[in-house]
């Protein structure tokens, strides 16, 4: 998992980041994590609701989508 987070951290540079095609990444959400989780009031209530999580934070996105359960 320490491999994964570790590739995807020099993967997703700002250069990156910075044309991130948003929509997509909503999409995404809405079609695996909104099943459970809910962002902005929109999603499932299974999971904690992600609306205040750190999603600007690239370390704390990919140690919580590639081991959920580490932090629990």
């Amino acid at each position: 998992k320490l491999e994964r987070v570790a590739h995807y951290r020099e993967t997703l540079t700002p250069t990156v980041l910075a044309v991130a095609d948003l929509s997509k990444g909503r999409a995404l959400f809405n079609q695996n994590c909104g099943k459970c989780h809910q962002l902005f009031s929109t999603g499932g209530r299974i999971g904690p609701d992600l609306t205040g999580s750190q999603r600007n934070n690239l370390n704390y996105l990919l140690e919580n989508t590639v081991d959920p359960s580490a932090t629990v």
